[in-house]
């Protein structure tokens, strides 16, 4: 019976391949070195194509550096069907209402200039039949009470909000005024998010990536050592 062809999954298979230039941050449990600066940090570049294989620890800071890496947009999604579906025409319909909305002012317009040359023609009837004091009477009572309300409300709205403003001002001026703290580089370095390495970095990358597959076949040949000193 033949043998089953070798799986593309093997180790000897992930050995061939070759990082690409693109990494995925990534936030490991323990911190180690990071890859610049050797300080202690747990975030992670993971390579897309081996991320068992090429991966190393770097600052958040230096993921903001685009001497360093440059953050791989994402492409935006494609607008979903009925995002795209035809809509109905809202023409026509803000049309009608426009046209019921008008009807509707003239004919609040048409009433109101019947009350006043109502109100006008009564004012006269009243002043020539000597009523004039009692219409200016009436006016001047109406003109004392919209101000007597006016000034209740007014109070009112006073009382109600007198309370909160001394403490507002008192804690306003409580808080001390401090420089605004810096915004996270979290936020600008998102987990899960791609870089692009620099092409100096990257080359970095790829010749460790050569010298470690380098290694690897050597043991895979199992050569036998060189002697170290000449046969007597």
């Amino acid at each position: 019976m033949a043998s089953a062809a070798p799986s593309s999954s093997t180790p000897a298979a992930k050995a061939e391949a070759k990082p690409s230039n693109l990494y995925i941050h990534r936030q490991a449990g323990t911190p180690r070195s990071c890859f610049i600066c050797y300080k202690q940090t747990p975030h992670v570049l993971v390579s897309s194509t081996v991320p068992s294989l090429d991966f190393f620890y770097v600052c958040l800071a230096h993921l903001g550096d685009t001497h360093f890496a440059k953050r791989v947009s994402t492409p935006a999604a494609p607008p979903s069907v009925a995002s795209t579906s035809v809509q109905p025409d809202a023409a026509t319909v803000s049309q009608a209402d426009i046209d019921r909305v008008k009807k509707e002012y003239d004919e609040r317009q048409r009433k109101l200039k019947e009350k006043k040359e109502f109100d006008a023609a009564a004012a006269q009837e009243s002043d020539k039949k000597g009523n004039k004091p009692s219409s200016m009477t009436s006016s001047i009572f109406s003109t004392l009470s919209s101000a007597v309300s006016s000034v209740a409300s007014a109070a009112t709205s006073a009382a109600t909000s007198s309370p909160s403003s001394p403490a507002s001002t008192a804690g306003a001026a409580a808080t001390p005024a401090g420089p605004t703290s810096p915004t996270p580089t979290t936020n600008q370095s998102p987990l899960h998010s791609k870089y692009a390495l620099h092409r100096e970095f990257y080359s970095q990358r790829l010749r460790d990536w050569n010298n470690r597959q380098a290694k690897i076949r050597e043991k895979q040949l199992n050569l036998p050592r060189v002697p170290n000193g000449a046969p007597s």
